[in-house]
């Protein structure tokens, strides 16, 4: 028996007692019994990689009701006022093996509990005296809109989003999606999945939205046209304006969407493309015109995106 200073006493869960073995000396509960004054304070401490209980009754009848720490994790402690005189044997129902005792005052058999355990239903809880509702509901995703953005490349563009579960106990729950808010997204549909659990266990339904990024069309200034005006007139030679075209492309004044590239092996550029230039220098045709000249000497890798 440890007696300290009668009105407190310290028991250790020492490392490997979710074992089995330490019952044949006694040492699942360090030490195996103490003493404390009526009045007297208990504390265990988890000095074990494991998890364990300490409540009161035995692994053969079960717990009596008299105190229980609930599941109390490494490197924790719980403590308990022993108001009563009499002797509290104490098991851990995680491990039944560990098994110790209290004496408090002089011993003897324990004193009738005035407050008689409840009976909880199927869909309760005893914590402590009290049977509590057991958290059965799962959350709720609320379903957030699609997604539509501009591309801010011929890549993609970042995207910010907001998901939202609720939960009738945690309240609030921040929902897990396989993409994270803020991340980039390539050109195109993006399918993002979102699931959520709360602190009970219980799942939400997952929910799916999605993110479609706009690709981005032919971005041209209009002073772009006295360049096709320098060449139409054969001011410039042809790979001048490739390389200025290219030069303006690379700088971001011309924005030109992803093109699949076909070699033809050709480097020339057509009769056509220029005519196209000089008739959208002159006003005759539109820039989705004279784009698709720039489409084309891209996808024949004249020019480099």
């Amino acid at each position: 028996q440890v007696f300290a200073d009668h009105m407190t006493a310290s028991v250790s869960t020492p490392q490997g007692t979710s074992v089995p073995g330490c019952e044949e000396t006694n040492e699942c509960f360090v030490p195996y019994e103490v003493t404390v004054d009526v009045g007297g304070v208990v504390t265990w401490s988890n000095d074990d990689s494991a998890a364990h209980t300490v409540t009161s009754g035995s692994a053969g009848d079960g717990p009596n009701g008299i105190f229980d720490s609930s599941m109390f994790m490494a490197g924790t402690t719980y403590s308990h006022t022993f108001d009563r005189e009499g002797t509290y044997p104490y098991f851990c129902m995680l491990h039944p093996w560990m098994e110790g005792y209290v004496v408090v005052g002089s011993g003897g058999s324990i004193p009738p509990d005035p407050d008689p355990v409840p009976q909880c239903g199927p869909n309760e809880i005893l914590v402590g005296y009290r049977c509590v509702p057991l958290d059965v509901t799962p959350p709720k995703i609320l379903q957030p809109k699609d997604i539509e953005v501009d591309a801010e490349n011929p890549d993609g563009a970042r995207v910010s989003f907001d998901v939202l579960a609720i939960d009738d106990t945690d309240e609030i729950i921040q929902p897990s999606c396989n993409a994270r808010s803020g991340s980039f997204f390539s050109v195109g549909d993006t399918r993002v999945t979102c699931s959520a659990r709360d602190s009970a266990g219980n799942y939400a339904t997952p929910i799916s939205f999605t993110i479609t990024v706009i690709p981005p069309g032919f971005s041209i200034p209009s002073w772009v046209k006295n360049v096709a005006e320098f060449w139409c007139a054969d001011k410039i030679y042809d790979g001048a304006f490739v390389e200025g075209i290219q030069y303006l492309i690379d700088n971001g004044i011309i924005v030109v969407p992803s093109t699949s590239v076909s070699y033809s092996g050709s480097q020339e550029v057509p009769q056509w493309v220029k005519n196209n230039a000089c008739w959208w220098s002159a006003g005759l045709i539109t820039d989705k015109d004279f784009a698709f000249g720039i489409e084309y000497l891209v996808k024949e890798g004249i020019i480099i995106v």
